[in-house]
């Protein structure tokens, strides 16, 4: 948040992101995973894939809503796999890096992020693709 904003107008838009981010990134996952764990209980085995990042572990600025959504995805996975395996059901995330998306392409192109700097903070040297998180 730019710090040349009013403080109560900062304030203000810091809460309403922090709560778009939540309910987008972290309330989905919270509401929805629970009915569908009902249904893999009933059939005694399922598996549940979450999206978490390296955000929720590694924070970068400007970022609270994310980082703090993508720990909480982080968090529920952990309690649900360990209230659910009893009942063969897998609850694992994947967080990887970013992710070539257009969000990333405008975040680069208004000089928010710096992609040669993403790409050397990765073994790979690349942006992840959305291919790359397909199950094959």
């Amino acid at each position: 948040m730019p710090e040349w904003l009013p403080s109560p107008l900062r304030k203000k838009l810091e809460e309403k992101g922090l709560a778009e981010g939540i309910d987008v990134m972290l309330d989905r996952d919270f509401f929805l995973q629970p009915g569908c764990g009902k249904e893999m209980i009933k059939q005694k085995s399922g598996k549940i894939i979450n999206i978490a990042s390296i955000n929720g572990i590694v924070a970068f600025p400007e970022r609270a809503s994310y980082c703090s959504a993508k720990a909480g995805v982080m968090a529920l996975t952990k309690v649900l796999a360990s209230e659910w395996a009893k009942y063969n059901i897998n609850v694992n995330a994947v967080a990887p890096g970013y992710v070539e998306t257009e969000l990333v392409s405008n975040l680069v192109s208004q000089g928010q992020l710096k992609i040669e700097e993403l790409k050397g903070r990765t073994p790979g040297r690349k942006l992840t693709s959305a291919e790359d998180l397909l199950i094959p």
